[in-house]
């Protein structure tokens, strides 16, 4: 049986987050200003504190790129891809847009996402990480970043129902719920042996 630490890792594909380029420049999106630079405009979310460096981010890529003017279409995860799916529906998509890797069939099926496949360099990132943005033999997105799963264990928990920690380099499924359902026991009941958050990268998780 393959370990956990294996499997959660194989798990950091499945929860890229993904930068992918508009099809078409529809709207009022791209184009040039009135002083004639390149005008994209760029969604993303997250908190106060995301927004912030990428302002900067922004910033240090306008330094570079003078010639080109990025407008920021800042929105928090929640109200995200709402508002993303209401400007793709109005014909007003931004030019470059991020998104989950669950997010990736379904724009890429409506047409919203061009093939960046030869047009972006590539080389430096891991051939593995970069085919989470691919599709069809296409280059849909460009990872910008992955996640890593973990696991959190209350050693209070485990030692008090009279078990040890297992050896966090080797032990398997089985291993894993054997311990679980120790410590649920060990304590009449009183406490539940683990819990899993949902996310889809989970099930590429369970069919490994």
């Amino acid at each position: 049986m393959r370990s956990i630490k294996k499997m959660w890792s194989a798990a950091l594909l499945a929860t890229a987050v993904l930068a992918g380029t508009a099809a078409c420049g529809g709207g009022s999106g791209g184009g040039e200003s009135a002083d004639g630079k390149v005008k994209l405009r760029f969604s993303y979310w997250g908190s106060d504190a995301r927004q912030k460096m990428t302002e900067e981010a922004i910033k240090k890529f306008e330094a570079k790129n003078p010639n080109i003017d990025v407008q920021g279409e800042f929105s928090d995860f929640d109200s995200y891809y709402e508002t993303l799916s209401t400007k793709v529906a109005a014909g007003d998509p931004p030019d470059v847009i991020t998104i989950e890797i669950r997010g990736l069939r379904e724009y890429a099926d409506r047409g919203t996402l061009a093939d960046l496949s030869g047009k972006v360099g590539t080389a430096d990132i891991d051939p593995k990480v970069l085919g989470s943005g691919a599709l069809d033999g296409k280059q849909f997105a460009i990872p910008t970043g992955v996640n890593a799963f973990s696991l959190v264990v209350n050693p209070s928990l485990v030692e008090g129902s009279g078990q040890k920690l297992p050896d966090d380099t080797a032990w398997t499924w089985d291993d894993y719920v054997n311990l679980a359902s120790k410590v649920t026991s060990g304590s009449s009941g009183k406490v539940t042996g683990t819990q899993l958050s949902w996310n889809p990268a989970y099930l590429q998780i369970y069919a490994e």
